[in-house]
C-alpha cells in the first residue's frame, strides 16, 4: 500500500513538469461611449427651441445649376490673318512693312447672346505664324479693344526667315488672356460679337540684303481663341427659353434616416429666389419634387406657383462689392396652402426641379445693356422648418462607431464572453437596437443579436395634446458571443449601431426638447485563457 501510494505521488509530479495548467478569467473593460440626439436625425441643420423648450430644425438646401451657360459662353473661334503682295513682284528692304497698317473686324461664333463687352477670367489665344519671306519679319499683333491694366493688348513675333522661296517657316506662341477686359462693339461701336484687330508685318530692320516677295509669297497669322472665360458680360441675352433641369441635389435632411415612416405635426417650407442677372425674366416652376432613393418614392408638390409664369426684375449694377444689388423674391409653402409635409413624410435624400427660364421677354429694353457676373446668377433656395412634433413608426438611425479593440493585449488567449449596451434615454419613444460589426470599407461583416433589445421610453406626461419626456430610461442590453464572434469583434475597429424608434402610442404625436437624447456605453466581459505561471 505504501509503494502503490508512493508510485502515485510520483506520477503526479512527473505529470505537473511536463504540462503547464491553463486558467480562465473574466475581465471587464469599457469600450467605448456615446451619445445619439437630434444631431444624427438632423444632420447639417440647426437647432433652435421654441419658448415651450420644444426643438425647431431647419434646413437649407440650394437649387445649383440655375445659371445656364448659354448666357456667357464664348465658343472657340479662330480667325486667320493673310497678307499677299497684290500682284507682280516687290523688293523689300529691311525696316519695310509688307502689309498695309489696316484695322480689321471679324466675328466671334456667339449665337446665342449679343456680346458688347466681357471681362476674362482666363483663357487663351493660339497663334500659328507663317512666313513665306526669306527675310526675318517681325509681325505685330494688335487688339485695341482688349485692356489689361490700362495696357492694350499688343504683341511682336519674331520670325525666323524662310529657307527658300518654296519652303515656309512656321512659328507657335500661346497668350495668356486672362484679365483683359475686351469691347466687341468695332470700330465705330455699332456692332456686336465683333474682335477688332491690326495685323502688320515688317522685314526685321536688322536684316541685311532686300527681299523679292512675290504675289504667291504670304505672312499669315491664325489666331485661335480658346476656353475664354467670362468673370463678367454685357450685351443683350436675347429672348430665349433655357431649360433648368430636370435635375435634383442631395437633401441631407433625412440622410441618417434608413428606414420607418413619420407623421409631422407641421411642416413650412419657403423658396426664396435671388436674381443677380441685369436682366429681365420670366420664370416658371414646372415642378419640385421629393424622392426617397431606397423606396424610389417620390413626392410632387402641389401649390398655386407650380406652372405659374412669374416675371423677374433685373438687377442692378451696385459699383461696390458685391457688384450687383440682387432683386428678391419669397414664397411660403404650409399645411394649408401645400402638401409639403408629404414632401418631409416621404423620408427623402434628394430634392428636384424643373424650371423653364424666358429671357427678356419684353426685348431688348435695355439697349445691350444686359449684364452677368458669371459667379452671381439665378439663386434659388429652399429652408425647410421643423418644429419636433411627430410620431414615428420605426424610423431608423445610424451611428458608426470606433472601436478600441487594437489596445487590448493578448488578443488572441481571449475565448469568448459578452458585450453589454448600457443605455440612459430621454426620448419619449421607444427604441430597439442592433449592433454591426464593419470591415475596413465599410461594408457589414457580422451582426450582434439579441432576443431583446428594447431601449425603454423615457417617462412621459401629455403637454397640450404632446407626450412629453420627464426624465430617462435605463436599459442594459447583453449580447453573448461566442469563440468565432469574439474573434471577429477582437479584430474589427468600427462597429454600426441602428437604432429604430418608435413612439408609444403611434400615432400619438410626441413632443421632442433640446435636451432629448440616448446616451450610451459599451462593455464587454471576455473570458480570457492564460498560463499559470
Amino acid at each position: 500500500m505504501l509503494w502503490t501510494l508512493i508510485l502515485t505521488c510520483a506520477v503526479m509530479f512527473n505529470s505537473c513538469k511536463r504540462e503547464t495548467p491553463w486558467w480562465e478569467m473574466d475581465i471587464t473593460t469599457p469600450v467605448l461611449s456615446g451619445s445619439l440626439s437630434l444631431n444624427n436625425l438632423a444632420t447639417d441643420s440647426i437647432l433652435t427651441a421654441d419658448a415651450d423648450g420644444t426643438v425647431r430644425v431647419s434646413w437649407i438646401t440650394e437649387f445649383p445649376g440655375l445659371s445656364d451657360p448659354a448666357l456667357y459662353e464664348i465658343p472657340d473661334t479662330s480667325i486667320l490673318y493673310s497678307y499677299n503682295v497684290p500682284f507682280g513682284n516687290f523688293t523689300f528692304n529691311p525696316g519695310d512693312f509688307i502689309t498695309p497698317n489696316n484695322l480689321d473686324q471679324s466675328s466671334l461664333n456667339v449665337s446665342t447672346v449679343q456680346l458688347a463687352s466681357a471681362t476674362l477670367r482666363g483663357g487663351k489665344i493660339l497663334a500659328r505664324i507663317q512666313n513665306d519671306v526669306t527675310r526675318r519679319i517681325l509681325v505685330r499683333f494688335e487688339i485695341p479693344g482688349a485692356v489689361r491694366n490700362s495696357v492694350s493688348f499688343d504683341t511682336t513675333f519674331v520670325v525666323p526667315a524662310a529657307p527658300s522661296g518654296s519652303v515656309s517657316t512656321v512659328q507657335f506662341a500661346t497668350i495668356d488672356m486672362a484679365g483683359y477686359v475686351i469691347d466687341f462693339t468695332g470700330v465705330a461701336g455699332d456692332r456686336v460679337n465683333t474682335i477688332t484687330t491690326r495685323f502688320t508685318a515688317q522685314i526685321d530692320p536688322t536684316e541685311t540684303g532686300s527681299a523679292l516677295v512675290t504675289n504667291v509669297d504670304s505672312v499669315a497669322i491664325l489666331m485661335t481663341y480658346q476656353d475664354l472665360q467670362p468673370e463678367y458680360i454685357r450685351g443683350y441675352f436675347g429672348n430665349q427659353i433655357l431649360q433648368l433641369g430636370p435635375e435634383e441635389s442631395t437633401l441631407s435632411a433625412f440622410q441618417n434616416i434608413a428606414g420607418g415612416s413619420l407623421l409631422l405635426d407641421s411642416l413650412t417650407m419657403t423658396l426664396d429666389v435671388k436674381n443677380y442677372v441685369g436682366m429681365d425674366a420670366r420664370m416658371t416652376i414646372n415642378n419640385i419634387w421629393s424622392r426617397n432613393s431606397t423606396t424610389n418614392n417620390s413626392i410632387y408638390l402641389t401649390h398655386p406657383l407650380i406652372g405659374a409664369p412669374v416675371n423677374l426684375t433685373r438687377a442692378t449694377y451696385s459699383f461696390a462689392w458685391p457688384p450687383v444689388i440682387p432683386q428678391t423674391y419669397s414664397w411660403t409653402f404650409n399645411n394649408s396652402n401645400s402638401n409639403v409635409k408629404a414632401l418631409a413624410e416621404n423620408l427623402p435624400n434628394n430634392l428636384g426641379y424643373d424650371i423653364k427660364l424666358e429671357t427678356n421677354p419684353l426685348g431688348n429694353i435695355s439697349g445691350n445693356n444686359d449684364f452677368l457676373f458669371v459667379d452671381y446668377s439665378l439663386d434659388a433656395q429652399l429652408k425647410l422648418d421643423l418644429p419636433m412634433k411627430f410620431a414615428a413608426n420605426d424610423i431608423r438611425l445610424t451611428d458608426t462607431l470606433t472601436t478600441n479593440f487594437a489596445d487590448f493585449k493578448n488578443r488572441d488567449q481571449i475565448q469568448k464572453g459578452k458585450l453589454y449596451l448600457h443605455t440612459w434615454n430621454s426620448f419619449p419613444l421607444n427604441a430597439t437596437v442592433q449592433l454591426y460589426l464593419l470591415d475596413a470599407t465599410g461594408n457589414i461583416t457580422d451582426s450582434l443579436a439579441v432576443s431583446n433589445s428594447t431601449i425603454q421610453a423615457a417617462p412621459t406626461t401629455n403637454v397640450n395634446g404632446y407626450l412629453t419626456s420627464t426624465g430617462n430610461a435605463n436599459s442594459l442590453i447583453a449580447f453573448d458571443l461566442n469563440e468565432t464572434l469574439t474573434n471577429r469583434l477582437l479584430y474589427t475597429d468600427r462597429m454600426l449601431i441602428r437604432v429604430r424608434f418608435d413612439s408609444n402610442s403611434y400615432p400619438q404625436l410626441v413632443r421632442i426638447t433640446n435636451t432629448n437624447r440616448i446616451d450610451f456605453k459599451i462593455t464587454t466581459d471576455f473570458t480570457y485563457s492564460t498560463k499559470a505561471e
